[in-house]
């Protein structure tokens, strides 16, 4: 018999952190209407070029008030300036790039957010996902890699193959189904929990002790 236990992690490792009341200003400041928040490195497997172009249709095309604000480390800083040019070329606006962050100011943007979005094609575990969930703000992926297995009900896994105008669309409908969004925050807080260190060392050693 094989049984399969998620690896164990701190997930109230943010939600313990005190948000940076600075940056929480800055926000207050920068951000216009709904925060969709994606955290990741800068990898050509993240596309966070799609997301650019998601909040180019929302606020260009469906005249929707969000801002977008992608954070993480330009591990390859070609896709980090790739990223600025294309919003700028777009002159897309209510986007904003802020680099690597403390956690304190990733509390921050997690306490502020109303979702979080990725369009990358290729995930282990998603840590920032899960970091999300945590914080009970619903996540909005694809259905790849172990995404599914990571997100559970805490959130709308897309096809592989969704574009821009299929995250927009989706973004509209999570935003104005409040019913839907609260659901789906209250299942997040509850898959996230598979994955606490505490509980994973408790189902380990329940095992271990059935078997020997």
């Amino acid at each position: 018999d094989v049984t399969v236990l998620p690896v164990g992690l701190d997930v109230n490792r943010l939600n313990e952190t005190a948000p940076d009341q600075q940056f929480l200003q800055r926000l207050t400041t920068q951000v216009t209407g709904r925060l969709l928040l994606s955290v990741g490195q800068m990898l050509p497997h993240k596309h966070p070029e799609m997301l650019i172009q998601m909040q180019y249709l929302l606020t260009e095309y469906c005249r929707r008030s969000t801002t977008l604000v992608i954070v993480g480390p330009p591990t390859i800083q070609a896709i980090a300036d790739a990223v600025a040019e294309q919003a700028a070329v777009l002159n897309t606006t209510n986007c904003l790039l802020y680099g690597q962050v403390t956690d304190a100011e990733l509390a921050a943007l997690y306490s502020r957010a109303d979702l979080f979005v990725s369009a990358s094609t290729h995930e282990g575990l998603c840590i920032p996902a899960i970091e999300a969930m945590a914080a009970g703000v619903p996540v909005l992926a694809k259905q790849v890699g172990a995404l599914p297995q990571t997100v559970g009900q805490g959130g709308i896994l897309l096809p592989p193959a969704a574009g821009p105008e299929l995250f927009a669309e989706t973004v509209i409908e999570l935003l104005d189904n409040e019913p839907l969004r609260s659901r789906l925050a209250g299942l997040g807080l509850q898959e996230v929990r598979r994955f606490d260190a505490e509980q994973s060392i408790k189902s380990f050693l329940d095992l271990l002790d059935e078997a020997i």
